[in-house]
């Protein structure tokens, strides 16, 4: 029963792997950035983004920044009710 027990554990970690690797492989393969796809979409949706936000967005490391420069956050300030 030990041995059932320790191939179907070792088969679970092997999948869990396989699977962890293809998606990352998928993601990778993607021709543009989350953030690049999601500004698009918005546009297309009728929402204007500003050029110079939309470069903030996209600038790596500047994401959080920029999100707590509008607001958004855990050190934000709740707003009034």
């Amino acid at each position: 029963m030990l041995k059932y027990i320790v191939k179907r554990l070792a088969l679970a970690i092997l999948i869990l792997l396989g699977v962890s690797l293809i998606i990352y492989v998928l993601i990778r393969c993607m021709p543009v950035s989350f953030i690049e796809g999601k500004i698009a979409e918005m546009n297309q949706g009728g929402a204007t983004i500003p050029e110079e936000d939309a470069e903030k967005l996209t600038t790596v490391g500047k994401v959080v920044d920029y999100l707590k420069s509008k607001g958004y956050g855990d050190d934000a300030a709740a707003p009034a009710q």
